[in-house]
């Protein structure tokens, strides 16, 4: 088994142990039998409890900040780009790895955990490339709002995961084909409406 199997293993039995019992309750031991891996090997893996959260919160992020390249095309309409930067959110927000992991980590952090400066750092990495695309877009003159880019951003983020991953991750409401067709269709009107 290659290191990578056997840390996505540790990985997905602490998940189970944290959503169980949350990250101070949760035992190494019980990670351990839930991977099938020996003590000493989880040990040689992750020397903590915590080193393993930071992990998966650093997967989290980098799962968050993945997907498609945030660059603006002045050859693609400007539609067809937000319909694939809203498609690929909407795809990432719905995913149960993500909202599993987005539950533990809101979970602790509500606890007082505090995410690292790396983890702070990947989260406005990703943030400046959608920054970048947006003033690339208003330069281009698609976008006309004459509002910061950061507010922009900000009611994007906030228009799509206010209809989609809040109400899902609270348990809220179970998000349908249908729901997620018209949330989705519903958010590129909005970016058109608000700042186009």
């Amino acid at each position: 088994m290659s290191k990578e199997e056997i840390s996505k293993k540790i990985k997905d039995a602490a998940v189970v142990e944290f959503m169980k019992w949350g990250l101070d309750a949760a035992s190494m031991e019980d990670i351990a039998k839930g991977a099938q891996v020996s003590k000493r090997t989880l040990y040689k893996y992750y020397p903590t409890k915590e080193a393993v959260f930071d992990d998966m919160v650093l997967e989290l992020v980098e799962v968050a900040c993945g997907g498609p390249t945030i660059v603006y095309s002045k050859s693609e309409s400007l539609e067809s780009q937000v319909k694939e930067l809203v498609e690929k959110k909407a795809e990432l927000l719905t995913s149960e790895e993500y909202l599993t992991t987005a539950r533990i980590v809101l979970s602790e952090v509500m606890k007082g955990k505090k995410l690292s400066a790396k983890h702070l750092a990947k989260f406005n990495e990703s943030e400046i490339k959608f920054l970048k695309w947006i003033e690339s877009a208003k330069k281009d003159g698609k976008i006309k709002a004459k509002i910061s880019n950061q507010v922009i951003a900000d009611q994007m983020h906030a228009f799509i995961k206010g209809q989609l991953f809040y109400p899902v991750l609270f348990g809220m409401k179970k998000v349908t084909a249908n729901d997620l067709k018209n949330i989705k269709k519903m958010t590129v009107e909005f970016f058109f409406k608000m700042f186009c």
